[in-house]
């Protein structure tokens, strides 16, 4: 074996050491901001952009808060193509493509969790991040402040802005989806 080869052959196991190390917690990233078609297919453009990167990317742990970097753009870059694409729909008369219940759906049982993820999901993208990565990722405000590449305090108020959003977003959305209450003796 020469040395190109077994220089190929170390990148890749060291590439496949890293897939098997981070792609759960990519995916679950993915998912938790995505439908379940669009994570996975997230998750897989995460892993061909760290491949044509592979010498760029830090090593150790910081290899994770690289990824989640790379899959914050990768769903970004998603959400844009489905917006644009929703609105081409609507110019040219198609019926919108309506996306499938999220991942959500399935984790959360709970009706009032549910609600809180239904209201979170009428915010503003920042808000959502930042809900997301403090609430349901549990990252360290430090690790959550370098990848959304904002200061602490930045992220302290984003944080404090989005917590008082979602909570007037909630008895809107409860509102909204409640059903309203049947008369007496009328049949439901």
């Amino acid at each position: 074996m020469n040395s190109r080869t077994a220089v190929k052959a170390e990148l890749e196991q060291r590439f496949e050491t890293l897939v098997r190390r981070h792609s759960r917690p990519v995916l679950a990233y993915c998912l938790r901001r995505s439908t379940h078609t669009d994570a996975h297919e997230a998750a897989a453009d995460v892993f061909a952009v760290a491949w044509s990167k592979f010498d760029q990317m830090p090593d150790g742990e910081e290899a994770l808060y690289w990824l989640f970097g790379v899959a914050r753009r990768v769903l970004s870059h998603q959400k844009r193509s489905r917006r644009r694409r929703l609105a081409l729909n609507e110019r040219v008369g198609s019926v919108a493509e309506v996306p499938a219940a999220g991942p959500e759906a399935v984790v959360v049982r709970n009706a009032e969790d549910q609600e809180v993820i239904d209201a979170l999901w009428n915010l503003d993208t920042k808000d959502q991040e930042v809900l997301a990565l403090l609430v349901w990722d549990e990252f360290p405000r430090e690790d959550a402040a370098r990848l959304l590449d904002i200061s602490l305090e930045a992220l302290h108020k984003r944080y404090q802005r989005a917590l008082r959003r979602l909570e007037r977003e909630l008895p809107r959305h409860r509102q909204r989806t409640t059903p309203p209450i049947a008369q007496e003796g009328e049949v439901t």
